[in-house]
């Protein structure tokens, strides 16, 4: 657990509190089944300026931390960042405190020890090198400095386009086989579109569902085409393959 200092003024330069302004997911350990880290943001400084966002989320779910104000998040897998709300100003600094909370199966108490070990050590050597290029000095901390902004925006647009979770799913259908890897990609999307309009409330995370249902939609149409596109006869199939 920590407190966090917001900057004060716009966000300008490239250094280590820049990767706060850009999508992000605080930790790497996506991978890691049947648990969870969260990380609640509770405020405790006035706050009219800073909103914190989730990419892949409804937009109601965007916030103004104001005191006492809460929101958590998944640590490993949920895309955020703050941005400054325009026309509005802070009397003082955004102040707030970061609580970590490890979820894990009943029972499952060494799991869960693990899970918080690691989350715990990744975190202590971010923070030592996000301290290290807050104002970087010489050429190692800028190098450094744009290394941690530059692998963060990669995994978030990689996160926000195709998600690690899909290329799991994806990697385990192809290694079923060939008819297998068929059917569990080329009708996704329509499971997605199902389970999505099922419900109304919560709000319906758009971000989630354009884009697992552009993914597996592209990769349906690839099988199609792989399938089509050889029975092709050129210039005799022209007309039909125009009308299609």
């Amino acid at each position: 657990n920590e407190i966090y200092v917001t900057a004060v003024g716009a966000k300008k330069e490239i250094n280590s509190d820049a990767v706060f302004y850009t999508p992000h997911c605080d930790g790497p350990y996506w991978f890691l089944p049947f648990a969870s880290v969260y990380r609640g943001l509770v405020g405790v400084t006035p706050n009219e300026m800073v909103r914190t966002r989730f990419n892949l989320q409804h937009e109601s779910r965007d916030q103004v931390l104001n005191m006492y104000g809460l929101v958590a998040f998944d640590y490993n897998r949920e895309l955020h960042w703050i941005d400054h709300i325009p026309g509005k100003t802070n009397k003082e600094r955004r102040s707030v405190v970061k609580l970590h909370y490890v979820v894990y199966p009943k029972g499952w108490h060494w799991y869960g020890n693990l899970v918080a070990y690691l989350n715990t050590s990744y975190n202590t050597w971010a923070r030592g090198n996000f301290l290290k290029t807050l104002r970087p000095a010489g050429v190692y901390e800028y190098v450094m400095a744009w290394w941690i902004w530059l692998t963060t925006w990669f995994n978030a647009m990689f996160e926000e386009t195709i998600g690690w979770s899909n290329v799991v799913y994806v990697l385990g259908a192809y290694c079923c086989g060939p008819t297998p890897f068929l059917i569990l990609t080329s009708f996704r999307h329509y499971l997605i579109y199902i389970c999505t309009f099922g419900f109304r409330e919560p709000m319906v995370a758009h971000g989630y569902l354009m884009r697992d249902a552009k993914l597996f939609k592209t990769i349906a149409l690839t099988h199609l085409g792989r399938r089509l596109l050889p029975l092709v006869q050129l210039p005799n199939d022209i007309p039909g393959v125009l009308l299609a």
